[in-house]
């Protein structure tokens, strides 16, 4: 953008010296990037404080990923607002006499001579006045201008106001960094991006033990927390197995900032979360491991020709399966978990059973031609073996 503000239209300075016309033009394309150097150290800054803000509401309000997302939102559209606003002095025709005169202000060894010529040879003839005089005051200003354009036409320290104050926000964010216990780092990322999964900064720090877990069925669940600056406030653990109703407990003071809580039997996935203080942990999720059974078999036997039977479909908790030599039947188990695999031992032959459309069923198509026996190893997708009836 700098590059395109750089080049200056002419068309209106063709009455001046070349020397002068470079010497304005260079003057306006400098106070172009300047201003537009002072917008954008502007914006920044901006921005940098309202994440400040933002920062600190968060520390003291935890705020939820969406409020973070709209005040982030918010924060970006300021910045470019701040940042458009400042540079509407660019949008506006250039005063080639106000031009002259601001080079005044800067340089008092022109000696008002720069805005006169400019002035009468950009406005009516009727009020140029004396060509002598005029032409003499060219030649001085032609020659000035010659010497000058060496020099700064403006300084950088022009546009460092907004940059100071862009510099003094970041220092304050780092400094903040340092201060034990605000996690000033944390409070950043999360502002900067709201949907990541990290936990909200407090005041109360929590360490639970064992977090997600799968444990055996029926087997004990003790859950440990190591617990920073709680204050007098009791430790809650809160537990749920239906997503609807929550029970609260008081976990127990083991001393030296360690609490627990044990329940004797999990029957049923579980979540919990733990609260104490101003702090309140993520929703751990306990899942139960359940040995897979066998809770029907589903036959359907397809007689051999010479029995003259339809198909026939029966349904048992056995596993029995007894047709005429010949007959193909398609065994189908319904299991009480989710499967992962289904294998069937018929005499020496392992069989793979096939999935369907449902994840605790499972089916494989059987000729019969003599009395045998089968066994059935069931893995569920939890990890967790299990077998069917002999």
């Amino acid at each position: 953008m700098a590059e395109g503000l750089a080049t200056v239209p002419m068309q209106s300075l063709q009455a001046l010296p070349p020397s002068v016309q470079s010497y304005l033009g260079e003057f306006v394309s400098r106070r172009r990037r300047l201003t537009v150097l002072r917008a954008t150290g502007r914006a920044l800054a901006v921005f940098i404080i309202w994440g400040l803000l933002a920062c600190g509401a968060d520390r003291v309000l935890h705020l939820a990923g969406t409020v973070r997302m709209g005040l982030l939102s918010a924060g970006t559209l300021v910045a470019a607002l701040t940042w458009l606003i400042s540079l509407r002095p660019l949008r506006r025709p250039v005063d080639w006499v106000e031009t002259a005169g601001s080079i005044e202000r800067q340089n008092p060894r022109f000696a008002q001579r720069l805005v006169t010529v400019t002035s009468r040879m950009l406005g009516s003839p009727d009020h140029r006045g004396s060509d002598e005089i005029l032409s003499h005051l060219l030649r001085e200003v032609d020659l000035q201008t010659g010497v000058e354009r060496r020099r700064k036409l403006l300084y950088l320290r022009g546009a460092a106001g907004p940059w100071v104050m862009l510099f003094a926000a970041i220092s304050v964010a780092i400094a903040l960094t340092q201060v034990p216990g605000l996690g000033m780092a944390q409070l950043a990322l999360r502002f900067a991006a709201p949907f990541a999964n990290l936990p909200p900064v407090t005041t109360t720090q929590l360490r639970i033990a064992p977090g997600d877990s799968d444990i055996v069925q029926s087997e004990p669940l003790h859950i440990d927390a190591q617990v920073k600056h709680l204050g007098d406030s009791p430790l809650w653990l809160f537990i749920t197995d239906d997503d609807a109703h929550w029970s609260r407990y008081t976990m127990d003071d083991a001393g030296g900032e360690n609490f627990g809580f044990t329940l004797n039997t999990v029957a049923r996935d579980l979540h919990y979360y733990v609260q104490g203080g101003d702090a309140s942990t993520p929703r751990y999720t306990v899942r139960v491991k359940r040995p897979p059974a066998v809770a029907q078999f589903r036959v359907r036997y397809t007689y051999p020709a010479y029995t003259g039977r339809p198909p026939l479909s029966v349904t048992n908790t056995d596993g029995m399966l007894e047709a005429p030599a010949g007959t193909e039947a398609m065994l189908t188990v319904v299991a009480t978990e989710p499967l992962q695999s289904a294998l069937l031992t018929v005499g020496g032959d392992k069989v793979l059973m096939e999935r369907t459309g449902l994840e605790n069923v499972r089916q494989v198509k059987l000729p019969i031609r003599k009395d045998a026996s089968y066994e059935l190893d069931l893995i569920s997708t939890r990890e967790v073996h299990g077998s069917g009836p002999a």
